[in-house]
């Protein structure tokens, strides 16, 4: 049995498994040949019945090295950009971060960090391990290495971190470190991870990643950061409920959460039935793309992260795809892990000429009809 990361004493229960997923989706390949030899990890959920932690049992760190070709970044889209803009004015106006400090743990490009300065006239410092190249401010510095509590040095008013939590193997030590940065000053936190609840209840499944450790929900998410030190002032969802977050300070002395117990067993039950879901979501989505094959469509899918990824790795008939689309310039020219695809903009689908386009986040359905139309695409636009 594997103890729960965020209460040792108590065992997680196993409830799903996957096997030889590639180990990362966010990192596309630069030919098809390293594609379809990329590394694969197994991953066996279990859920804390105390938490309602849900938790990869097979991750394996050292399979996991997050280098300059992990590419996440949704800042090539309308609709996210209008989202990150909404909360850098939530964030400025919430802090009154004018002239302050801001530290991002996971930074990547340093695109939001450069938002938040750029707002307020704030300095930005990023912490990051995969960067390369010049910040996307001059506002802002990128320290390529691991935060720690060692940087307490570096003064800040206010600590973000967006989709990284769900990345690391030692929950508490991270969160640990962080706390001993920022007790001493009473430094706010903002932290963003994938919605766990919008993975089990409403069936995100193509978020079942190998590079996320960890799925929280709104009460594993209070837990944790309760048993790590913090006061926990708001927890909500965002992105159509596709994106938990937490506002949250240093405490010396831990409150108890305020988290009911029917939270947890609404995890626990949608756990037990997880598998069967996932298996109906492949079934029908295996014999929609035989179905569309048959009658002689031409299929794409639009999205190469981690749910295009997953999808054409899981899906029967996924391989045979011949066009996968992403606005973001970084994805395109390279491969996908597993299957072998090259990544086109969506430019370059008009050879193609699709008329069946899966979107692979439903959040993206308008904005994506929005681009087929103005390049001349006539395709059915079919969200997951």
């Amino acid at each position: 049995m594997t103890a729960s990361p965020i209460f040792s004493d108590v065992d997680l229960i196993p409830f799903f498994w996957l096997a030889r997923v590639p180990v990362y989706c966010n990192v596309l390949w630069p030919t098809r040949e390293h594609a379809l030899e990329a590394p694969r990890g197994d991953i066996e959920l279990g859920y804390c019945p105390l938490s309602g932690l849900v938790w990869n049992s097979a991750f394996d760190e050292e399979l996991v090295r997050y280098s300059p070709d992990y590419e996440t970044s949704l800042h090539f889209s309308d609709t996210f950009l209008d989202y990150a803009r909404t909360l850098v004015q939530r964030l400025v106006e919430k802090h009154a971060l004018t002239e302050k400090t801001v530290i991002e743990v996971g930074s990547g490009k340093g695109e939001f960090l450069a938002m938040l300065c750029e707002a307020g006239q704030n300095t930005g410092i990023g912490f990051d391990e995969s960067f390369v190249g010049d910040p996307a401010s001059t506002a802002t510095t990128i320290v390529k290495e691991r935060f720690s509590a060692d940087d307490r040095s570096q003064h800040a008013d206010l600590i973000v971190s967006q989709h990284v939590l769900e990345h690391v193997s030692a929950p508490r030590d991270f969160l640990g470190q962080i706390h001993d940065a920022a007790l001493p000053g009473a430094t706010p936190l903002y932290f963003e991870v994938p919605n766990g609840l919008w993975t089990l209840r409403d069936l995100g499944v193509w978020d079942v990643i190998y590079e996320h450790v960890a799925y929280y929900t709104p009460a594993s998410l209070t837990r944790l950061f309760v048993a790590c030190g913090f006061k926990v002032d708001a927890v909500w969802t965002a992105y159509d409920e596709q994106f938990l977050c937490i506002d949250a300070r240093p405490t010396a002395v831990p409150e108890p959460p305020d988290v009911a117990d029917e939270a947890v067993r609404e995890v626990a039950a949608l756990c037990e039935v997880f598998g069967e879901r996932f298996a109906e979501r492949q079934r029908v989505w295996g014999e929609r793309l035989a179905d569309w094959r048959e009658q002689g469509h031409k299929v794409a899918i639009w999205g190469a992260g981690s749910k295009g990824v997953t999808f054409l790795n899981v899906v029967q008939g996924g391989s045979e795809i011949a066009c996968v689309i992403d606005k973001n310039p970084r994805k395109q020219g390279r491969f996908v892990p597993g299957t072998g695809q090259e990544v086109t903009g969506p430019e370059g689908a008009l050879p193609v000429r699709p008329d069946r386009i899966v979107v692979m986040n439903p959040i993206y359905s308008a904005e994506i009809e929005a681009e087929c139309a103005q390049l001349g695409l006539e395709a059915e636009i079919v969200a997951v």
